[in-house]
Order: C-alpha cells, then sequence, then structure tokens
C-alpha cells in the first residue's frame, strides 16, 4: 500500500509555531540568567570601586586631607549604597520575530549626571563651625583640573583648625583644584573609570548566565 503526506502549511508557518512553543522555555531561562546577574553584578561593580585609587586616596590618603573629609568612609558607604540600589535592570520577554526568538535585557548602573547622590549629604562636607558646605563628590567627579578655591594652598601638618587634624588650607599666589590624577569629568572619572575597569568581569558574567 502506498500513501503520501502533503503539508499544506509552508515552512515559514511552521518555524513561527515552533517559536511559539519555545516563548515559555526561553522566558524561563532568561529570567534564571537574570537573576543570577541581579546577584552578582552589584558585587562587581563595588569590588571595582572599592580598589580604585581614588577610594583609596579618600579612605586613607592625601585626597581626604585635600577635601577635608573628615568621616570618609561614613560618606563613601552612603554613595555605595546609593549606586547599588539604583541599579535598574529592564527585561523584555521573548517574542516571536522574523528569524527566531527576540528579547532584550539591560543594566543601567549609574547614572551620567549623578544627581541621585549630590543631593544627599554624602556627597558634601559640612562645616557647621565655619557655617558653610564644600560639595566635595561634584568636585571630584564633574569639574576637572580648574580652580575650585583662588589664591589658597593646602599645607599639611597638625592643626586644631582642620577638621581632620591634619590640613588645613593658607591664602598665597596658588589657587587648588583637585589633584590631576583624581580630577574628572562627566565621561572620565573616579566612577566611570571603575566601571571601565571592571568590564572585563562583567562581560564574563553575562557570558556565563547566558549560556545555553
Amino acid at each position: 500500500m502506498n500513501f503520501s503526506i502533503k503539508i499544506l502549511e509552508k515552512n515559514s508557518d511552521i518555524q513561527q509555531k515552533i517559536y511559539g512553543a519555545l516563548i515559555l522555555q526561553a522566558d524561563n531561562f532568561m529570567k534564571k540568567s537574570i537573576d543570577n546577574i541581579k546577584q552578582s553584578l552589584p558585587n562587581i561593580v563595588q569590588s571595582s570601586i572599592i580598589n580604585s585609587p581614588e577610594y583609596f586616596a579618600l579612605i586613607n590618603g592625601n585626597l581626604r586631607l585635600e577635601l577635608g573629609i573628615p568621616n570618609p568612609i561614613s560618606k563613601v558607604i552612603g554613595l555605595l549604597d546609593i549606586w547599588m540600589s539604583n541599579i535598574v535592570y529592564q527585561y523584555d520577554k521573548p517574542r516571536v520575530a522574523s528569524k527566531g526568538l527576540y528579547s532584550k535585557f539591560s543594566a543601567k548602573m549609574i547614572r551620567s549626571n549623578f544627581d541621585d547622590v549630590l543631593s544627599t549629604e554624602f556627597s558634601i562636607v559640612r562645616d557647621n563651625q565655619r557655617g558653610y558646605e564644600l560639595p566635595w563628590l561634584k568636585w571630584l567627579l564633574l569639574d576637572g583640573t580648574k580652580s575650585l578655591v583662588d589664591n589658597y594652598g593646602v599645607v599639611f601638618g597638625p592643626s586644631k583648625y582642620s577638621r581632620t587634624g591634619y590640613a588645613i588650607m593658607r591664602s598665597g599666589s596658588r589657587s587648588w583644584g583637585i589633584p590631576n590624577e583624581f580630577a574628572g569629568t562627566q565621561n572620565d572619572n573616579w566612577i566611570t573609570r571603575a566601571i571601565d575597569g571592571a568590564s572585563p568581569e562583567i562581560i564574563n558574567l553575562l557570558n556565563r548566565s547566558f549560556k545555553l
């Protein structure tokens, strides 16, 4: 007995139905991968920031003295908490496209204008005795090497007039600004450099998480 089967549907229609049947499986895979990224990405970024020269100079070096920050650890921890909690993850569920399934995932880590932290107490040094505030974080991240305090320079040494106990500003012919090795602009600063440094580890995380 001879018989034959004739498929009436086009190959493209069959493919679309197969892709449609795989959507749930693809969605579950994406969600599992993204959960893994959410667990690891903040640690990677935070570790890169903590291991940066700027962090060391703020906590243990002369930069904290130049900026006059008496409690740098609490300031930086506060900033890190904000940055890590403000990471925004966006996931578009899989859908059938012309050549298969299509999905998209992104993570927005730190705002380019830093407005989420520059309005907080962690970004300033408040001198209640003298009645002023110093926007140390804005100076460090955005103001580059420009002169910030005219006709004053930092003198290191013990002083009862110092907020940190070991540096004061004295009038002179020179003006003060962020030291060149730490100075930053909107596109090139402490945080952008730290994230750039973490890029290989971030890419490795993405490759591991989305590996089939």
